[in-house]
């Protein structure tokens, strides 16, 4: 065993669940994104309804994606809407429009239980290869940053979000493009998250033992998807994955 996966949201930083629901992230971000083009003089409907009337588009065109589980990101997608809204933003003012909405929704980021940053030091230093696989409609450079402000970002060079990759757990081929990019076996690498369904079932398909982090707010079971263990804090993990190199080959 050489190399240690990981989920992000719920696993290394809490992004929505327990303490919001998306809609309230993401309307929050969108009311910050209104006030930005309306200084900017642009002419806008009012907040509940731009609100309203970007949100429901994106999470329509998600959805699609979703249930042919491709990734794709919001950046793209506000542009699409904001567009059918006789809304067009300059490139001058679209960083600025994207980045008031990034601003709001990196409020919701909270650690989760237990010492991340820790493990992921813990385990590097032990030798083994570090990445990130997840599952996201936000854009990769917000992810880094709040890794980066959670001391994390050093130990995780390969980090692939299906944002960007164009595709989704529990999909092969988003495990397949971090096994790649980190010259791994799959059945050389360990993948460890917070969904039974997704990330432990699509670890397993990809030839990956899957690791299961629960959470006190959501429980999953299945007859047919059993985690090769079940831990109830990431602190866990380092015995776990020693006790497994001890194992005979």
């Amino acid at each position: 065993m050489t190399a240690v996966l990981f989920d992000l949201g719920g696993t290394l930083l809490h992004y929505i669940e327990p303490h919001t629901t998306f809609l309230e992230a993401n309307v929050a971000g969108l009311a910050a994104m209104h006030g930005f083009l309306r200084r900017a003089g642009y002419r806008m409907p009012d907040g509940p309804d731009f609100a309203r009337a970007v949100g429901q588009f994106a999470r329509d065109t998600n959805r699609q994606l979703e249930a042919q589980g491709r990734g794709a990101c919001v950046d793209d997608t506000f542009r699409q809407a904001l567009s059918l809204l006789d809304i067009n933003v300059t490139t001058e003012h679209w960083p600025g429009a994207l980045w008031s909405y990034y601003g709001v929704i990196q409020r919701f980021v909270l650690p989760v239980a237990g010492d991340a940053r820790g493990v992921l030091h813990e385990l590097s230093e032990a030798g083994l290869r570090l990445g990130l696989i997840s599952n996201t409609w936000w854009s990769p450079t917000l992810h880094d940053a709040d890794l980066g402000r959670a001391g994390m970002l050093e130990y995780l060079p390969v980090r692939v979000y299906s944002s960007q990759a164009g595709f989704m757990k529990p999909r092969a081929e988003i495990f397949q493009q971090a096994l790649a990019a980190m010259g791994v076996a799959a059945g050389a690498a360990v993948y460890v998250g917070d969904r039974l369904l997704v990330d432990v079932s699509g670890a397993q398909a990809a030839g990956m033992r899957g690791v299961l982090i629960e959470v006190d707010h959501r429980r999953e079971e299945s007859d047919d998807v059993q985690a090769a263990a079940r831990l109830g804090v990431i602190d866990e993990l380092p015995a776990l994955i020693a006790r497994w190199q001890r194992e005979p080959s």
